[in-house]
């Protein structure tokens, strides 16, 4: 019985993970602390690592941004 109720409360921090892209830090001893999060959101953070690896594509990410800056959205 106390192995169903860890399941059902894991599967309510899972659900709730997922559905509201959210996370959830589990602490544990000897600062070994772990951290859920939606796949969704490891996907953008894997990806936002990716684009900012290099010098090069930090470079054209920030002209791309200052360009972004300067348009006038109003126009568009």
């Amino acid at each position: 019985q106390l192995h169903s109720l860890k399941q059902e409360k894991t599967k309510k921090i899972t659900d709730d993970v997922a559905d509201f892209d959210d996370h959830v830090i589990i602490t544990k001893s000897e600062n070994r602390n772990v951290v859920i999060i939606s796949e969704k959101e490891f996907q953008s953070w894997k990806e936002t690592l990716y684009l900012l690896s290099t010098e090069a594509n930090r470079k054209n990410l920030d002209e791309y941004l200052d360009q972004l800056n300067g348009i006038n959205l109003r126009n568009l």
